[in-house]
């Protein structure tokens, strides 16, 4: 059996509750850590990468246009 962090603990939590089941790490969780721990969910087959739907996809979006284009 798989020991759990706490983080993984409160994201499989969360994605358990959520009517699609999707799986979202806490906005306090630093990119670096949330790209490992979502690396290591998905290694343990905890859970599976998938496109979100285009709903619930919004704060990407939304990051993304908030990014300064290319400097010339």
């Amino acid at each position: 059996m798989t020991k759990l962090s706490d983080t993984q603990r409160v994201i499989l939590s969360a994605a358990a509750q959520h009517e699609m089941g999707l799986a979202r790490p806490p906005i306090s969780l630093p990119a670096a850590a949330r790209n490992a721990v979502f690396r290591s969910l998905i290694k343990n087959n905890l859970l599976t990468e998938i496109n979100a739907p285009r709903e619930h996809d919004r704060h990407r979006r939304q990051s993304a246009a908030r990014c300064p284009g290319p400097r010339r």
